[in-house]
C-alpha cells in the first residue's frame, strides 16, 4: 500500500479544514509526542486507509470523523464536543501506545476500539464501544491488554463502560491455557456506605443482552481482573429472552470490588435501594467476616429496560482469587462457599441464599465444572424469577451463613395458581407457617396454614398452593409462629399472574427522569382508570383519573415535587386493582 505522510509536527497541529484520506496510509509523526487538535474539520477515512496519529488526538467543538477505515493513535485520546467524535462509524480506532487514557469533558461513542501497544489503558469518562446502527456490530479487542475503568482509592475516578453490542462477542480478548490475556479492571468502591466509608463509585461494564436470542443460553463472559492481574472473568448466561418494555431497553450491568479491612469493609451501595448494606454478622447478629469472601459483586439491571415480571431468567458464575478467601485467617473452607445476597428492603437482611439443583453437575454451564470448583475458583448459581434479581451478592461459608430467614421462599404463578415453595436449613420450637397475601404489599391476609417440624437440624421442603390469587401483581410472605407465640416474617416477593395481553392489568411503572413517572397497562376495553400513588406510610401523594383504550396504554404523571424514596402504584379500575413498588429517583 502506498504511505503518504503529512508534514510533522512539533507540538501541536491545529486542523480546521476538512480533507479526504482515501487508498493511502497517512501518519503524522513527531519525536516530540505532539498532538492533532482537530477544531472544526471534518476527517474521512476511507474503506482501507490507515490515519496513524502518532501522538495524542484530540477534539473539540464541531470536530467530525467518518471512519471507514483505521485511525491509530499512540496518545490518549480526547473528545470535548457534547456531539460526539464520529458522524459515520464503520471502521476501527486502534490505541496502540504505551499507557494511554480515554478522556475529555464528553464521551466517545466507538464501533471497533481495539488496545494494542505495549501498556494497559484507562478510561477517565464514561466510554462505549459497539455502534449505534439499528443491528450494533462493533467489537471491544481487549487484545493481552486491560481497560481500567476507575482507579481504586480515587475519590474521582470511577467510570463505566457501556456495550450496544448484544452479540456475546462484542468483547473479545487473546487466550492462553484457557485463561484470558486481556481483561477489564473494575475494583473500585461505591461511592458512599452505611460503613462511614467513601470512594469514587461502581466501575460497570453496562452490556445490551436484549436483542440476542439464540439457542439458549447465551452466555456473555465479562474478563474481569484486579490488582494483581489475576483472572475473575464474571459469567452471565440468559437462558430466557425475557420481555422487554421496548426493543433494545434490555442492559445489564457488572461489576465487582475488593473489601479491604478486615470487617469487610467497605461495605456495598446498593444501585436501587432503598438500604445499603450496614452489617456483616450472622443471625446471632456476631461479626461474621472471617467466614466471608473479601469481594462483592454487583449486578443489576439498567434502563428499566424489562418489565419486573419479564426479567431474563440466567445463571452466573463467580470466580474469585486465593487472596479474596484466604486472607479470612483460615475461616473459610473454600468448597462449602455459598451465595448470598443482600436484601435491602424490609430488616435489610442478606436474603436467602441459593441452594438445590443449580449447585450440580447435570445444571452447570458448558466447560465450567460442576458445584463449587475451589480449583478453578468458581461457583454457578441459577436466577430462576424476578424476585432472585437481588444487586449485591458475596460469597459466604455455609456453615456460618449471613442473616437469613430461611434458605428459600419463592412464589410463581402457573396456570392461574400461584406455587409457594420454601425451605428451611433447621428449625427451633417451629409450631405453624402462615402463608399470606397482599394486594397493594402492606396489608395482608391469610392463604392457609402448614405445619411447621418443631425441631430439625436438617433440610426440609415446604410447599403450597394459592387457588385462587388475585390478578395481575400482588405479594407473599411467610410468617412463621413458635410454640411459645413468637412470630418471624421472612420477606416479601412479588408474584404477576396477569391474563392475556388484552385484559387490564399494570405491565410497568418507572420514573422517566423528568419529573414524570410512566404507567404501562393493558386494557380489554374503552374503561375508566385510577391511578393512586402512596408514599412508604402509606399516605396518598397523587391521584390520577382517565379514560383507557384497548390495548396498550403508557400514562405520565407529574413527581417531580417528591421526595426520592419507594413508593407503591396502584392501578384499578371498576373490577381489578394491582399494585407495584417503583423507585422515584
Amino acid at each position: 500500500m502506498k504511505k503518504f505522510y503529512i508534514k510533522s509536527i512539533s507540538k501541536k497541529q491545529v486542523v480546521t479544514y476538512s480533507f479526504l484520506i482515501g487508498s493511502t496510509f497517512v501518519s503524522l509523526l513527531s519525536n516530540a509526542q505532539p498532538y492533532l487538535n482537530n477544531n472544526g474539520a471534518g476527517v474521512h477515512i476511507a474503506t482501507g486507509t490507515f490515519l496513524n496519529i502518532d501522538g495524542s488526538f484530540e477534539n473539540q467543538t464541531s470536530g467530525v470523523i467518518t471512519n471507514k477505515g483505521t485511525l491509530e493513535v499512540s496518545g490518549d485520546w480526547e473528545n470535548n464536543d457534547i456531539n460526539g467524535v464520529f458522524a459515520s462509524n464503520e471502521g476501527i480506532v486502534f490505541l496502540d501506545g504505551a499507557a494511554q487514557n480515554i478522556k475529555g469533558s464528553e464521551i466517545t461513542f466507538f464501533n471497533n476500539l481495539t488496545l494494542a501497544g505495549t501498556s494497559n489503558k484507562t478510561l477517565q469518562i464514561d466510554t462505549k464501544v459497539g455502534g449505534g446502527y439499528a443491528s450494533p456490530a462493533g467489537i471491544l479487542s481487549l487484545t493481552d491488554k486491560t481497560l481500567i475503568l476507575g482507579i481504586p482509592g480515587s475519590l474521582s475516578e470511577a467510570h463505566s463502560l457501556e456495550i450496544t453490542n448484544p452479540l456475546t462477542t462484542a468483547i473479545t480478548y487473546n487466550v492462553a491455557l484457557g485463561i484470558p490475556l486481556g481483561h477489564i479492571k473494575s475494583e473500585t468502591q461505591p461511592s458512599t456506605t452505611l460503613s462511614g466509608t467513601t470512594g469514587p463509585g461502581y466501575s460497570p461494564v453496562k452490556w445490551n443482552i436484549s436483542n440476542n436470542f439464540p439457542a439458549n443460553p447465551t452466555i456473555y463472559k465479562i474478563p474481569f481482573t484486579n490488582a494483581a492481574g489475576e483472572d475473575l472473568t464474571f459469567t452471565y448466561a440468559k437462558t430466557t429472552a425475557g420481555t422487554e418494555d421496548s426493543p433494545g431497553s434490555g442492559y445489564m450491568g457488572f461489576a465487582t470490588y475488593p473489601s479491604d479491612n478486615p470487617q469487610n469493609q467497605p461495605w456495598p451501595e446498593v444501585p436501587s435501594g432503598p438500604l445499603n448494606v450496614n452489617h456483616i454478622a450472622n443471625d446471632a447478629g456476631i461479626a461474621n467476616h472471617f467466614n466471608v469472601i473479601d469481594r462483592f459483586w454487583i449486578v443489576t439491571l439498567y434502563n428499566s429496560g424489562y418489565t419486573s415480571a419479564g426479567r431474563p431468567k440466567s445463571k452466573m458464575v463467580f470466580k474469585w482469587s486465593d487472596t479474596d478467601w484466604l486472607s479470612n485467617n483460615g475461616g473459610i473452607v473454600e468448597t462449602d462457599l455459598r451465595p448470598q445476597r443482600f436484601n435491602p428492603f424490609g430488616s435489610g437482611l442478606w436474603g436467602d441464599w441459593l441452594w438445590g439443583p443449580e449447585m450440580n453437575a447435570g445444571n452447570m454451564l458448558p466447560t465450567i465444572n460442576p458445584g463449587v470448583d475451589g480449583t478453578a475458583n468458581t461457583l454457578q448459581i441459577s436466577i430462576a424469577n424476578e424476585y432472585d434479581y437481588f444487586e449485591v451478592w458475596t460469597l459466604v461459608d455455609e456453615s456460618n451463613p449471613l442473616p437469613i430467614e430461611l434458605i428459600r421462599f419463592a412464589a410463581e404463578c402457573n396456570n392461574g395458581q400461584v406455587a409457594i415453595n420454601w425451605t428451611t436449613a433447621s428449625e427451633t420450637n417451629n409450631d405453624f407457617f402462615t402463608v399470606q397475601r397482599s394486594l397493594d404489599g402492606t396489608t395482608f391476609e391469610d392463604v392457609t396454614i402448614v405445619d411447621g417440624a418443631g425441631n430439625s437440624n436438617s433440610i426440609i421442603n415446604y410447599s403450597s398452593i394459592d387457588y385462587s390469587p388475585f390478578g395481575g401483581t400482588s405479594y407473599y410472605r411467610l410468617k412463621q409462629t413458635d410454640f411459645d407465640g413468637n412470630v418471624r416474617y421472612s420477606d416479601v416477593v412479588a408474584v404477576s399472574c396477569a391474563d392475556a395481553i388484552t385484559d387490564f392489568n399494570l405491565v410497568n411503572a418507572y420514573d422517566q427522569g423528568n419529573g414524570t413517572m410512566a404507567v404501562v397497562f393493558n386494557a380489554g376495553n374503552n374503561e375508566l382508570y385510577t391511578i393512586t400513588l402512596f408514599d412508604a406510610r402509606g399516605r396518598q401523594v397523587t391521584n390520577t383519573t382517565g379514560k383507557a383504550y384497548s390495548g396498550k396504554n403508557q400514562i405520565s404523571i407529574p413527581v417531580g415535587d417528591l421526595a426520592t424514596g419507594i413508593y407503591l402504584i396502584n392501578l384499578s379500575n371498576e373490577f381489578k386493582s394491582f399494585g407495584r413498588r417503583v423507585l422515584l429517583h
